[in-house]
């Protein structure tokens, strides 16, 4: 029996041109699909400035770190997706991926 899913998604629209989502759970190939339909919806609402708060993902894997990479590619500009507060493994594992160099982060920003 597969274990139940702890994985969900929280989308603020503050304006018409922001946002901020909050993922919480395991980012994983399970879910990733997931945070990126709702980035998706925001760009398509026109929504400029995302930022995806990940102080509530517990685990990454590779299929989450790329999902980060394709919503940083999919805000390309004039959109801005920036990644704020992750914990340290997950902080650690974009910083070993080297998607860090591409991606805009904020260690300590408050959403």
């Amino acid at each position: 029996m597969p274990a139940p899913e702890t994985f969900g998604i929280v989308a603020v629209r503050p304006d018409e041109s922001t946002a901020s989502v909050s993922p919480a759970g395991d980012l994983d190939v399970s879910t990733s699909p997931r945070l990126l339909a709702c980035i998706d919806e925001l760009l398509a609402e026109g929504r400029s400035r995302i930022t995806l708060d990940m102080r509530q993902v517990t685990f990454i894997d590779s299929s989450g770190l790329g999902a980060l990479v394709k919503a940083h590619k999919r805000a390309a500009p004039p959109a801005c997706l920036t990644v704020i507060r992750p914990r340290p493994h997950v902080h650690r594992a974009m910083e070993i991926s080297g998607i860090l160099k591409v991606i805009q982060m904020e260690r300590e920003r408050e959403a």
